[in-house]
């Protein structure tokens, strides 16, 4: 429990006023010189509001002097359909130029001259294009594949074949040479030239010295110049620029020790190149021994894990894309400001981890309020080694007056202390209050988790499923808990190691996370190990080490379909998963137990997030408009991983599992495509569900009563003095009595 809080006041900073250096020139280059500590530049960061489709996969991101480019690939009846995808310097609409469609893949796009581009295509004898997997672009034969130089208009000017050295090697990538051509590397083939008036090709003698590792990675810069970059023997990131006349490499040029590879590593104007992090933007030149921060992103609540495209298309003037995971597509410009912005209020959020949805609903937030501003306190970047070890951070925050205004909390959290110490704002009203929440419906079983004492504490966007299946026939309509799993093993011959399948000693941990805290009321801070039937987990664990010991657990996936084994754990992520469960593992009706508990089956609720508000906060309503966003629509029904607590989109996910995966083939036949999973010597096709299956696997999902919670300090103590007892040093019950004389203690100090 936390047991000191003071009362935080409120802070307010200058956002987009945050002042840093920023050298505005090239040391070595024709480029006029700026003292980087006689310019003092702010940033601001506008959504530019490109309209990225969700249907579309985007990739290979490039840009030159006018402009950034990228290919787009449309699923659609069955046909993927390529298309080059231009936003100019001065316009904020992306243009769409068709390029091919059917069974064709393209890659390795690249800029020319006077508004042409250069792809490699490879047309494939036959093609799989289902419309409801995410990978439905596999291919089969090796296909016809081509250097193609396309107009500006996207009219196909020449396409030639490859060199057998390009052909039968990986390319690494492809760079445009003004006035001669495409320059190529393949990765054991080396340098290829294309010519770009009429394709024809030679191979280059560019000598490279030393020994490197051949991932070799091209850089254009917007005024043409041409970069090689790649790692040496010894994984020191180099770069060295091409002599386009001579076709030769120049110096080789080591980057700042903070670059390991050509990852978020981009050409420039103001510097040669600018590399980014989570949190920052650098800039060096060619031969530089250090990085130079040009803009933090927390400064300016802006967050970027995975960046695709970084170009400065004006001094200081800078276009970034952003993904933030499926669907999720953002661009950004960042530019100088010279005008102090409005004050604006912190909103601070706690978390062990960012997700990429919530940066990205952070981005949003900030570029949308005009009076608040949020930041990220990742405590996961301390240096902790553990989340136990995170959230005494937090709590160490909490206890100091810092408590963040949003958590994000997961189920390692000490959940309960917080409810009991009042560390939680109830969030009924907010809920209430909400029209757009309160016309929709939402599982009432999860609610029920989040609640203590009639109040919501928590938003759970998603969630997934913890729990054992096992065969219908075996438990004859009876429950396995640890206090008859003895008797059902005996009953049916099964040996006591084999009771959960292929679950290993190693997996000890897992059990205690999932068997052991039944003896644990977290609400009350108290526990009950001196129980007959946590001794009787204790004994199974210690069947699972003699087993380990003796090597003479030898089973194997096919023990649940031969009768070998009682209890599968289960991970469940989607509906799909029963039919695996079913078909691949039983091949029989299943009915899932749970874990065996000390008085019935233990199924568990694990949340993917569970976002909190300090009751501390002076910024309740904005905390709770900054985290309804994750119980609306938008965000419920692109769930895909795991469920939705939406009732509408969860039944979405739970109809989609009744229906085929399908393709449309040349003919117009629908062909389905479900996918296969090997089990044990078996392979398994996902076939959907049928609406009993359906509705039944929903009303198990719906029943379960429990939050999954995690402790490391608690499975740490279990594990330390339960040791003697399986190294037969001392009896079941006396570390028993050990584990509930530690365990009452670490409870009561916390």
């Amino acid at each position: 429990m936390i047991k000191k809080l003071l009362t935080g006041g409120i802070v307010a900073v200058m956002v987009l006023s945050m002042t840093f250096s920023c050298a505005c020139g090239k040391s070595g280059s024709t480029s006029q010189k700026v003292d980087s500590n006689t310019e003092i530049n702010t940033y601001e960061f506008k959504d530019l509001g490109i309209n990225i489709s969700s249907d579309s996969e985007y990739s290979n991101f490039t840009f030159d002097k006018n402009g950034m480019y990228c290919l787009r690939m449309t699923k659609s009846d069955g046909h993927s359909t390529y298309s080059f995808s231009r936003v100019r310097n001065d316009e904020k609409k992306a243009e769409e130029i068709l390029l091919e469609s059917g069974n064709v893949n393209l890659e390795c796009l690249t800029m020319g001259d006077e508004g042409c581009f250069y792809a490699i295509r490879t047309i494939y004898p036959d093609k799989i294009a289902s419309l409801n997997t995410p990978d439905d672009n596999s291919y089969t034969g090796n296909g016809e594949k081509r250097l193609v130089k396309y107009s500006s208009s996207g009219d196909e000017i020449w396409a030639v074949a490859l060199t057998d050295n390009d052909e039968n090697s990986h390319i690494l990538d492809i760079a445009y040479i003004k006035g001669k051509g495409i320059i190529t590397y393949s990765q054991y083939g080396g340098y290829s030239l294309y010519d770009e008036d009429n394709g024809r090709v030679s191979l280059l003698q560019i000598k490279e010295e030393g020994n490197l590792h051949g991932d070799r990675r091209f850089f254009t810069s917007a005024d043409g110049r041409v970069f090689v970059g790649e790692t040496d023997g010894k994984w020191k990131y180099f770069l060295s620029e091409l002599d386009q006349k001579k076709l030769t490499l120049g110096k080789k040029h080591y980057a700042p020790s903070d670059i390991a590879n050509g990852s978020n590593l981009f050409p420039g104007i103001t510097y040669d190149f600018y590399y980014l992090n989570n949190n920052y933007i650098y800039g060096f030149n060619v031969g530089d021994g250090s990085l130079k921060k040009i803009c933090c992103f927390e400064d300016y609540g802006f967050y970027s894990d995975s960046t695709l495209l970084l170009y400065e298309y004006a001094q200081g003037t800078f276009r970034l894309v952003s993904n933030y995971g499926a669907d999720t597509i953002k661009t950004t410009e960042i530019s100088k400001r010279n005008t102090q912005s409005n004050v604006k209020e912190i909103i601070t959020i706690g978390t062990a981890f960012t997700d990429e949805y919530v940066k990205k609903r952070i981005v949003d937030f900030n570029e949308s309020s005009d009076e608040y501003f949020i930041k990220v306190k990742n405590y996961a970047e301390e240096g902790y080694s553990s989340y136990y070890s995170i959230y005494q951070a937090m709590n160490k925050d909490i206890e100091e007056g810092n408590a963040p205004d949003i958590m994000v909390l997961n189920s390692y959290a000490s959940i309960d202390s917080y409810i009991s110490d009042g560390l939680l704002e109830p969030l009924d009203s907010y809920i209430e209050n909400d029209e757009e929440i309160t016309n929709k419906k939402y599982l009432k079983s999860i609610n029920s988790l989040l609640s203590r004492n009639g109040k919501q504490y928590m938003v759970m966007p998603s969630f997934t499923v913890a729990t054992c299946a096992a065969s219908n026939s075996l438990l004859e309509g009876k429950e396995i808990t640890l206090s008859n799993y003895i008797n059902h093993c005996n009953k049916h011959n099964i040996k006591l190691q084999n009771m959960m399948g292929t679950k290993t000693f190693d997996n000890a941990e897992d059990l205690y996370t999932a068997c052991a805290f039944d003896f644990i009321d977290f609400e009350n801070n108290t526990c009950n190990f001196k129980n007959y039937k946590f001794i009787d987990l204790l004994i199974f664990i210690r069947e699972l080490k003699r087993a380990q010991e003796h090597n003479n657990q030898k089973i194997d996936d096919n023990c649940f379909r031969d009768k070998k084994a009682l209890l599968q754990s289960c991970f469940i992520t989607s509906f799909e998963d029963y039919r695996i469960i079913k078909d691949g593992y039983f091949s029989a009706d299943v009915v899932f137990n749970g874990y065996p508990g000390k008085d019935r089956g233990l199924s568990y609720i694990d949340p993917g997030m569970l976002f909190g508000i300090s009751s501390l906060s002076s910024n309740k309503e904005a905390a709770w408009e900054f985290i309804r966003y994750f119980l609306l629509d938008e965000y419920q029904y692109k769930i895909d991983w795991g469920f939705p607590v939406n009732e509408d989109a969860f039944n979405a996910l739970m109809e989609k599992s009744e229906q085929d995966k399908y393709y449309i083939d040349d003919s117009g036949r629908k062909i389905t495509t479900n996918s296969t999973v090997i089990i044990g010597d078996r392979e398994i096709t996902i076939t959907p569900l049928n609406r009993n299956e359906a509705e039944s696997f929903k009303t198990f999902i719906c029943s379960i009563d429990r939050l999954r919670h995690q402790d490391t300090e608690i499975i740490k103590i279990i594990s330390e003095a339960a040791k003697p007892y399986y190294n037969g040093e001392i009896t079941a019950e006396k570390a028993s009595s050990l584990i509930q004389h530690r365990v009452e203690k670490y409870l009561s100090s916390n």
